[in-house]
Order: C-alpha cells, then sequence, then structure tokens
C-alpha cells in the first residue's frame, strides 16, 4: 500500500499534543506531516477581515466566532490549500485530539480502492456520538461507506481529495461559521461528505480545547432564537440534499 500524505494540524505550543498522537500512529508506521495551526488572536486584523465575514456570521450562524475558532478553520483551509498548490490527489487531514480505534492502516488501503469520484470522507465520529444513517454500502469485507443523516460535527479526521479541496477553497473565503458547523452545510460547497464504518479513529475528548469558548456578543436569548431559526432552516435543505446524494449512490 502507497501511505497518501497525512497532514497533522497542531499548534506550535502543543508539543505534548504532538507526542501523544506520533505514539498513537507508531504502530501503523504512519508517516505525517505537521502543519503548524493558526494562532486566531494573533491574526492581524486584514488578513482576518479577509477569511472571516461578520456579515456572513451574522447571516449564518447564532454567535461570532471567537479567535481559536478562526484560526481553526484558517488551519483547514491552509492544509487544503497545500493540496491544491501541490496537486495532491487525496490526502488524510487530521486534528492533534484523535485518538485510533480501529485499523488505520486498513482503513487507509480501502480508501484507495475506491473507484468512483468522491470530496470527503470522515474518518471519525464525534466523541462517542454515532450519528444515524441514511445509506449504506459495502466498500470491501471490513468497511462500508455511509451517507449520515446529518454529518458528524468535529474535524478531527477526514479524508479529502484534490477536487474536494478546490471546492471547498472556492466556497469558505470568507467564511461566517465554525469549521465543522460549515461541512454539515456541505451543499452550499458542492461537495458531498460520507463517513467510513466503522470508522478508525475517534475524537479524544478527554485533552482540553484549544479552540476555547465561544466569543461573547449576543444575549442568550438572542442567540437561542437565532439558532432555533438556522436549524429549521438547515432541516429541510440537509433533508432534501441527502436524499439527493442517496439517489445518486445508488444509481451509479
Amino acid at each position: 500500500m502507497t501511505q497518501p500524505p497525512i497532514f497533522l494540524i497542531n499548534l506550535d505550543k502543543s508539543t505534548d499534543r504532538l507526542d501523544a498522537v506520533t505514539q498513537r500512529l507508531a504502530p501503523f508506521d504512519i508517516k505525517f506531516e505537521r502543519i503548524s495551526a493558526v494562532l486566531g488572536n494573533q491574526v492581524d486584523p486584514i488578513t482576518r477581515d479577509r477569511f472571516y465575514s461578520e456579515e456572513k456570521n451574522s447571516r449564518d450562524y447564532h454567535k461570532p466566532l471567537s479567535p481559536g475558532e478562526i484560526g481553526c478553520y484558517m488551519s483547514h483551509l491552509k492544509v487544503l490549500q497545500h493540496i491544491v498548490d501541490n496537486e495532491i490527489p487525496w490526502a488524510i487531514i487530521l486534528e492533534d485530539d484523535f485518538e485510533v480505534v480501529g485499523n488505520l492502516n486498513e482503513a487507509i488501503s480501502a480508501l484507495s480502492e475506491i473507484d468512483f469520484e468522491w470530496d470527503m470522507i470522515k474518518l471519525a465520529e464525534y466523541g462517542d456520538r454515532t450519528r444515524p444513517t441514511a445509506y449504506e454500502f459495502k466498500l470491501n469485507a471490513t468497511f462500508n461507506l455511509k451517507v449520515q443523516k446529518k454529518v458528524s460535527a468535529g474535524t478531527c479526521a477526514q479524508a479529502v481529495t484534490l477536487n474536494g479541496a478546490k471546492k471547498i477553497l472556492q466556497s469558505s473565503i470568507p467564511f461566517g461559521r465554525p469549521v465543522d458547523t460549515d461541512y454539515q452545510h456541505w451543499w452550499e460547497k458542492n461537495i458531498e461528505i460520507l463517513t467510513l464504518s466503522p470508522c478508525p479513529l475517534k475524537q479524544d475528548l478527554d485533552f482540553d480545547s484549544t479552540i476555547g469558548n465561544m466569543s461573547k456578543g449576543l444575549s442568550f436569548k438572542t442567540a437561542f432564537w437565532r439558532r432555533k431559526i438556522q436549524q429549521i432552516k438547515y432541516k429541510a435543505l440537509n433533508k432534501s440534499n441527502t436524499r439527493r446524494v442517496i439517489n445518486k449512490l445508488i444509481n451509479q
């Protein structure tokens, strides 16, 4: 098996996390390239305004993003731009808060055998949560691919193709939501997100979040009702677009 490029997003100061995930990958002889994460509170205002739109945030999300959330999204865009600049057919993007719960080598081998075009495949659920499945089909004797009724939150592990990276970059600058929430609105990016089952990785919730708390700025009542309205709109769009993807997979 030829290993695809694997990129690990890691803050310069988070050496403990780097050590931990290095040890977790060592039994699988996994080689990775560390990508220095963007520290949101050190981004200059001009760069910040290029990537983060307060107007889009006000329209599409219920709270302003914290510097950590802005830095997290910019870190993922940094890796995606690297994939595009180097014309990498597909790669795996990891954050430094994952733990291995399956055979990662077998999972990578299964992904390399996919014979149809794809954009993104999630390799981890969020913590111990498992989103309900809308449609599932066999990839090989060990793994299935599934369409979740709602894409899992969290971005600790995903595989992305070159074409998927291009589409995400084209639709995500500027952004107004956290990166994982934005991926849950995948149809806006003209991408499709599948999930590998069983997931070989999961988010390690024992690590304290480096993103931190949400920024203040709206009253609880205002944020609550804004979120409820957005959830109603999301539910309808998610359902119709999920059905479209299932029909496409069934008929291909």
